[in-house]
């Protein structure tokens, strides 16, 4: 018995089977061969095909594929390769179901190359069956006779051989056509149902409940296979029929070819390298520097022996063409940085001897594979790279690689949840335990709070069952962020192709592809390129500034002190918290500190970061084990850091060719224990060659060993550091449109937009409201002030922005009137309208945003009346005035910029508490970041609380703090929330102490005080006064109640206006003076009985 009709997770959603389990199965159960038929896609074909043979089981190459007869409907066909000609016709097939439909007539003349199998499932012969007229679907069967000859069965399922039998025996006898079994594996064993009842249902958007159960999806044993065919012997014999249909082949056979690059004239691809790079060497050096050319023939010598001139070739082209279209592309990427070839043919803008970068670490002689360059490009324009791509090479060679996301812990566990309808709050529990880059299992073992979530409820244990079968499993298919292939012959010819999103896509993904032998290049859309490109056209449009990233000095005095002080922001590699304490540690003074701190600041080398910036200041001697380390160690103050360094030393030392300290460098980061060893043996050889005693080359060996699993690429961080200091030149020097852009960047990011509007405040940099007769469609300068955009007002898209500024081309507007009256009639909404005024669009044509609130009606009804055509009624009815209203308060017009920009901009609810804040020595919400583990002051207005209940069935509480740097997540344990509770109220001010925590990658406050501000500056240096008239006085109990809640440390002084007597309260009527307070006061008394007032000093 043999499985014809096997589909794995790569059907997506449909199927709850691994591919390594699918196979595993037939190996226990004795197969000696498997099909995987997945619907309309061969991702899987390749390392099914690689698994199979592993375990000694014939693999069977096939599809399920929908095709189009005559009749116009589409019919579920079994496709399986004969031989190779059979799966490259599949992957021709499946190429054009993902373009469009089938026809039948597109199977024609590959009877050769493949088998069909017509299932009893197919949506046709189901119904025939249903109905009993089997007579419908001859038509089809004739057809696929006259395509596929004796190479066409109808597939039996077990549920229609049991419900139909005499039906269909009475119709085959008449057809006279093979029948074969089919098990319809969609899962592993009968206890996988519910999983893949739940893959369905997740793929539905549905509830489980809502999914029926499906019998017999499992992987049948053949004995189960017999007992549901036992009317059907043949039908089970003729899976090994079958089977004779095969010609066994190997993917051996479809190994990809380096693609040769059109060479003009009759010149040899290498002969036309050595000619670029001659051209390339005048423009890279003015001088004769012997060192750099040796080092370049050396290096073209080397491309020949190994055959890699195309490839070099070829990567020039791209490059090249993109820089003649202007198209930013970066100074270099990983170990092609020291390739002295890639420099002068401008590949890189790295000077490889400049920075001690090593040819070998990138193409090594010694160790022959495929090189390996990737090229970074602007964000925004990649997609014309790889349109030039394919243009210029051939779309038929040219593919951006496939990738699959699948379903890891979280999102297992959050689909499975939902499916089962599990509440939110419930899930959210569940979900925030579940910790990334760990297993389900792995999770459990490891904490706690997940088991006991499983025992909450008797489901909850079924949802984390499900999860764990259907976690790994692929969910769909993407587009890798950077990966392209390129080959001689035609992609189809070798892997299945798709169209995604009009692009053409491999279904393999990158390890099979490597496999495969095919050349992949990397070409990464990064935003930092973009963002520098539209710092310099700012300058140049603004200022007429004309600038050169590449020519920026690497060394600028004044970016070096800025990012010595930790002013990272928007800096690339630096930005992060980590990055800005290292670099206030180190206090780079040079390029190459900076290339070093990028080097370190990972896992396991952090460590060294104190060494480095200890030994930089002379705080610790620079030692060396060896003197012969000192040249090779000496710029990183005796540590070392590159990878580079490591084989500069076995070089230096034990006399090793470059090309064999590339070895031991690979063999140590890699802990290959063999390799290392005879490694060892050789470099303690070649120490004493060069006259080193044993016992000192096995600790140079020990040395170098220690550091090497950490060393890193020193060419990498050569080539990514010039881009952050390409960055850091331009914020240094040109902050204004550095920050302009910047913001820019912050759509969707709205901590970070805040975040940057305050540094902006404090290098004084005015942000302005988004003036109706300067601001653009999006963050732009004038006169050194940053204005938003349009499009970042709420209501306001980017077709109304773009018609704001085409109407104002004509002349400016005068009022508001004068703009509702010239707008187009189509963007003439109340939102729209409201929306603007809020954000303070017309600030500088009117200063009252209330009064203009209060003119929208008047306005709209006049431009209704008198219509969009210049002249006629305009010319006879006067517009309305200017309404009158009191202005805002402070608060409704912070609240309003709030609403429609996602920031305050005029102030901040928090302004008031700055002093309070100083006094108390409390930092800004945008610093606790940095204070992780430690207890920390700080202030905020709170917002979005969340009270639950613990399994104690004590409350606690989840919100939000805000203030104008950074909003802040905050947590109230039980025992600190029972007493602060009353004063948790969104909208309040709070002082907070509290521990600085990091979980899940996300910055949280402990609470463990907490007590409202008070505004007016410090306390105890304000007074509330209170005036009281003969009307207000029906209301002093209800005074006293508000104060006595608001408990604080302001006193309060009542004055009687009929007695004219001032009386203090006692203290305990002291109280916190907030918004909040004020209102309620204002609204029992009127707004000029309320006054907050210094005392007068004591003299």
């Amino acid at each position: 018995m043999i499985h014809l009709q096997t589909k794995s997770g790569y059907s997506f959603l449909r199927s709850v089977c691994h591919l390594e389990t699918l196979v595993q199965q037939a190996k226990t159960h004795r197969m000696p061969a498997l099909a995987l038929t997945d619907e309309n896609v061969l991702h899987g074909a390749y390392r099914f095909s690689q698994l199979c043979l592993q375990h000694g089981i014939a693999p069977i190459i096939g599809m399920e594929l929908g095709v189009r007869f005559e009749e116009a409907r589409d019919e579920t066909l079994l496709l399986y390769a004969k031989n190779l000609d059979g799966y490259k016709t599949l992957c021709r097939l499946s190429y054009e179901k993902t373009v469009g439909t089938i026809d039948v007539s597109a199977l024609e003349g590959t009877a050769s190359e493949l088998f069909c199998i017509y299932s009893t499932s197919s949506t046709s012969f189901k119904e025939a069956l249903e109905v009993n007229e089997l007579g419908r679907i001859d038509a089809i069967v004739y057809r696929l006779q006259e395509v596929f000859g004796e190479s066409v069965f109808i597939g039996l399922q077990s549920v229609h051989s049991q419900r139909y039998t005499a039906e269909l025996k009475n119709w085959l006898s008449i057809i006279q056509m093979p029948v074969v079994a089919l098990g319809n594996v969609r899962s592993i064993s009968a206890g996988d149902s519910d999983a893949l009842r739940c893959v369905r249902a997740i793929q539905a958007g549905k509830q489980m409940e809502d999914v029926p159960h499906e019998e017999a999806t499992h992987f049948r044993s053949s004995e189960e296979m017999e007992q549901a065919f036992s009317n059907w012997p043949e039908a089970i014999e003729q899976t090994k029929t079958v089977y004779k249909y095969i010609t066994p082949f190997q993917f051996d056979s479809l190994s990809g070819e380096l693609l040769k690059y059109p060479v003009p004239g009759e010149q040899s691809s290498e002969q036309y390298l050595i000619d670029l790079c001659k051209q390339g060497w005048e423009t890279r050096y003015s001088h004769n520097d012997e060192k750099a050319r040796a080092r370049l023939t050396l290096e073209l010598e080397t491309i020949e022996q190994t055959g890699f001139s195309d490839y070099f070739l070829i990567v020039w082209d791209i490059v090249s063409h993109a820089k003649r279209r202007r198209i930013p592309v970066g100074p270099g990427r990983g170990s092609a940085a020291g390739s002295m070839v890639a420099y002068v043919l401008g590949i890189t803008d790295v000077e490889p001897m400049r920075f001690g970068l090593l040819f070998e670490r990138f193409l090594n002689p010694e160790r022959l594979s495929m090189p390996d360059i990737d090229i970074d490009i602007a964000d925004d324009r990649r997609e014309e790279v790889i349109h030039y791509i394919q243009q210029r090479f051939g779309g038929e060679r040219v593919a951006q690689i496939g990738t699959f996301g699948t379903l890891a812990a979280k999102a297992a566990i959050r689909d499975t949840a939902k499916a089962y309808g599990i509440p939110a709050r419930d899930l959210q529990r569940l979900s925030s335990a579940i910790q990334s880059g760990k297993t389900i299992q792995e999770n459990l073992a490891s904490n706690p709070d997940i088991k006991r979530w499983i025992n909450e409820h008797p489901r909850h244990e079924d949802v984390l069952n499900v999860a764990t079968k259907i976690e790994g499993l692929p969910r769909h298919a993407s587009i890798h962020a950077a990966g392209v292939v390129l080959n001689e012959r035609p992609l189809l010819s070798i892997v299945p192709l798709q169209q995604t999103h009009s692009q053409t896509v491999t279904q393999y993904g990158m390890h099979d592809l490597e496999q495969l032998g095919l050349l992949k290049m990397d070409f990464l859309g990064l935003r930092n390129l973009s963002f520098i490109q539209r710092i310099c056209r700012r300058l140049k449009s603004d200022a007429g500034t004309q600038l050169e990233p590449n020519k920026f000095p690497l060394d600028d005095e004044k970016a070096l002190r800025m990012l010595a002080a930790g002013d990272t922001s928007g800096i690339f590699q630096f930005e992060s918290a980590g990055m800005r304490k290292a670099l206030q540690d180190v206090k780079p003074t040079s390029f190459q500190d900076l290339v070093a701190v990028s080097a370190l600041y990972r896992p396991g080398p952090m460590q060294f970061i104190k060494t480095y910036a200890r030994r930089k200041h002379g705080h610790e001697k620079v030692t060396y084990l060896h003197e012969a380390l000192k040249p090779i160690l000496e710029t990183t103050y005796g540590v070392i850091v590159y990878q580079e360094q490591v084989m500069a030393i076995a070089h230096e030392v034990a006399g090793f060719s470059l090309g064999q300290a590339d070895l031991l460098r690979r063999a140590m980061g890699k802990k290959e224990q063999q390799t290392m060893q005879d490694t060892k043996d050789a470099f303690i050889e070649g120490c004493r060659a060069n006259g080193y005693e044993e016992s000192t080359a096995s600790q140079l060996f020990a040395f170098i060993r220690q550091f090497a699993q950490y060393g890193f690429n020193k060419s990498h961080a050569v080539a990514y550091t010039m881009i952050s200091t390409q960055l850091a030149y331009l914020k240094a020097r040109y902050p204004d449109a550095f920050y302009t852009e910047l913001l820019n960047n912050t759509a969707g990011q709205m901590e970070k937009r805040r975040e940057y509007l305050q540094e902006c405040k404090h290098l004084d940099i005015p942000v302005m409201p988004p003036d109706i007769n300067c601001a653009h469609t999006y963050f732009d300068t004038r006169n050194r002030s940053i204005y938003f955009g349009f499009i970042d007002i709420k209501h306001v898209g980017a077709q109304a922005a773009e018609a704001i500024i085409e109407t104002r081309k004509e002349r400016p507007f005068e009022s508001f009137i004068d703009f509702v009256r010239r707008l187009p009639k189509k963007w003439l909404q109340r939102s729209l309208l409201e929306s603007l005024i809020y954000a303070g669009s017309f600030d500088s044509l009117h200063a009252n945003r209330a009064a203009v609130l209060a003119t929208i009606d008047p306005a709209l009804e006049y431009a209704e009346l008198i219509g969009e055509e210049e002249g006629g009624l305009g010319m006879i009815v006067p517009p309305p005035s200017l309404q009158g209203a009191n202005p805002l308060s402070s608060m409704e017009q912070l609240a309003g910029e709030k609403d429609t920009l996602g920031v305050y901009i005029s102030g901040h609810p928090m302004d008031g508490y700055r002093l309070t804040l100083q006094k108390e020595k409390a930092i800004h919400l945008s610093d606790v970041q940095y204070k992780i583990h430690l207890h920390v002051s700080t202030g905020g207005i709170v917002q979005e609380v969340k009270e639950i209940t613990t399994k104690k069935g004590e409350p606690m509480a989840f919100l939000r703090l805000s203030d104008a740097s950074a909003d802040l997540d905050c947590v109230i344990f039980p025992e600190i929330y029972r007493q602060i509770k009353p004063m948790i109220k969104e909208g309040k001010a709070l002082l907070v102490q509290g521990k600085a925590e990091k979980r899940q990658g996300t910055v949280q406050l402990i609470f463990s005080s907490a007590r409202p501000l008070s505004q007016g500056g410090e306390i105890g240096d304000s007074i509330l006064y209170l005036q009281i008239n003969a009307n207000s006085r029906r209301h002093l109990q209800e005074i006293k109640n508000l104060l006595q809640a608001n408990s604080g440390r302001v006193p309060v002084a009542l004055y009687y206006v009929d007695t004219r007597r001032l009386l203090k309260l006692p203290d305990h009527y002291n109280t916190v003076v907030d918004t909040d307070l004020l209102a309620s006061l204002q609204r029992l008394l009127g707004k000029e009985n309320v006054a907050l007032k210094a005392k007068k000093s004591q003299s």
